[in-house]
């Protein structure tokens, strides 16, 4: 069943170390095409993330969040100033020696003083978040193309009854080209019978061809509206096919309004066309 570029993915993973979210968002585009939003440290990442919807989707513009929580990206670590702590030493050395004190101080005792030992964020390393990254982006295409295939189903529904309209007024056509093409014939009959021949005739020994005639049209457009149909069952990306399929059904609806001169399959023509439109505008939407 043909799937629609139109779609929406969710995917969530979390550990002690990190809680991510990313989210996928897919609309109609004539190539593939994957818009990234993460932030600088996840940018190792992007690659692969590209990879891995190129692997699954063929068209479609793809935009992709990356969330982790604030907490989740940095983790405390405690950094000792070494030069400072030194200085400190040195400075209660010096003010024990003038004072004729002993000196007690320790590394605790110098570790308390301001600024010796500090709490600082440190990124979460790239490998650490990236399973998790995995695991919600997993998820968000599996719900991505659970909502592009039923998006999908609903565009080859109403694709199919419009085609069925289209097989319809086909028919119809036929129907008036076929008596026409006889009310031609009963008009030559006339006309040979009582020796008023056509010009045209005369010069084509009675073969010109019939002003009304264009069954072949009609011929190739049925083909081509099977054919549609037949690529709706296709899993695989159609939408290229059926926007060409649909370039040539108007090609044949045109000739087939040009040539006919018949005011009833004109407004049929007109139907033909109509439907076209809307179905063409349903297909843009197809991978």
């Amino acid at each position: 069943m043909a799937l629609s570029m139109t779609g929406y993915g969710r995917g969530e993973a979390k550990n002690a170390s990190a809680a991510v979210v990313l989210e996928l968002k897919s609309v109609n585009h004539r190539y593939f095409e994957a818009v990234m939003n993460l932030s600088a440290p996840l940018w190792s990442l992007e690659h692969k993330i590209k990879e891995r919807l190129r692997s699954v989707l063929q068209r479609g513009h793809v935009e992709v969040w990356l969330q982790i929580s604030a907490a989740s990206l940095e983790r405390k670590v405690p950094v000792v100033d070494t030069a400072l702590a030194k200085q400190y030493a040195a400075a209660f050395r010096h003010l024990s020696k003038s004072l004729g004190l002993a000196d007690t101080a320790d590394v605790r005792w110098v570790a308390a003083f301001p600024e010796v030992v500090r709490l600082e964020s440190r990124p979460l390393p790239v490998d650490r978040i990236e399973p998790l990254v995995n695991l919600a982006l997993a998820k968000a295409v599996r719900r991505l193309l659970a909502m592009r295939s039923a998006e999908g189903k609903r565009l080859v529904a109403d694709i199919r009854q419009r085609l069925r309209g289209i097989r319809r007024v086909r028919q119809e056509i036929e129907v008036r080209v076929l008596a026409n093409i006889r009310q031609q014939k009963n008009e030559r009959q006339k006309a040979n019978t009582a020796g008023a021949r056509p010009e045209a005739e005369l010069k084509n020994g009675n073969t010109a061809p019939l002003r009304c005639d264009v069954t072949e049209e009609l011929v190739r457009l049925n083909s081509h509206v099977v054919q549609f149909a037949k690529f709706l069952t296709s899993r695989r990306p159609v939408g290229r096919a059926l926007d060409f399929l649909i370039q040539e059904m108007n090609r044949e609806i045109n000739t087939i309004g040009s040539k006919s001169m018949d005011a009833v399959i004109a407004h049929r023509v007109v139907t033909v066309k109509e439907e076209l439109e809307k179905i063409r505008e349903q297909v843009q939407n197809i991978e």
